[in-house]
């Protein structure tokens, strides 16, 4: 390798400017240590370090694309600019029955309004999804009942192709986020005042759209 150095740095100028490239990565190899290979666009060495210039900067092959960047070499990517928040919470009429996470008819007519309002005129974002119970029940039989009904949601819109799934994130809130605590109330009287807290609630963020290059 110092050979090959020595003729990179030596020979006259005229004969170093076609080359020059292949002896700057000869170069750049020599202070990492190792033999280079191409992937993923980026020049990197047999244990899979990345092979940087004086300035730090990785050295890209031939194939590098914009979609192929990483953030170890390119920085991380900035966060796309939410335009705005629509929420939706099923509950009232299209809460779930007692015990249940079967979505009712009054739940898809509002989740095909939600798709509707959304339209096609923004970018959708992170979309929340947000299952709850009533306090009827152990707190870990709840938790897992009101995750089947977040997931009963999200397989709605996906399966009716209302929502992007890439970006759904579920979370289960099992009894611990009442909207109705019905105090002293025990029974069938019980489940009635407690159905508002059988409920999913649903957060979209709308981005801007990215604008073309």
């Amino acid at each position: 390798m110092k050979s090959v150095l020595s003729k990179c740095t030596m020979e006259p100028l005229y004969k170093r400017i076609l080359p020059s490239l292949g002896c700057l990565l000869l170069m750049g190899l020599w202070t990492v240590g190792g033999t280079a290979q191409a992937a993923l666009g980026y020049l990197m060495t047999d244990d899979g370090q990345f092979v940087r210039n004086g300035y730090g900067e990785c050295w890209h092959t031939s194939q590098w694309l914009p979609k192929l960047a990483v953030s170890e070499c390119e920085g991380a990517p900035p966060e796309p600019e939410i335009m705005r928040i629509v929420s939706l919470t099923l509950d009232r009429k299209a809460f779930f029955d007692f015990d249940r996470s079967v979505i009712k008819p009054e739940a898809r007519t509002k989740l095909d309004a939600l798709a509707a309002e959304l339209g096609e005129a923004a970018r959708i974002g992170k979309v929340y999804i947000v299952g709850h119970a009533d306090r009827i029940g152990s707190e870990a039989y709840n938790d897992a009942l009101s995750m089947h009904r977040a997931t009963a949601v999200r397989d709605y819109l996906l399966d009716n192709d209302l929502l992007p799934g890439e970006t759904t994130i579920l979370e289960a809130r099992g009894e611990r986020d009442p909207v109705e605590a019905c105090e002293g109330i025990h029974g069938p009287a019980a489940i009635r005042c407690l159905a508002p807290n059988r409920r999913v609630e649903i957060t979209v963020h709308l981005q801007r759209a990215p604008t073309a290059p």
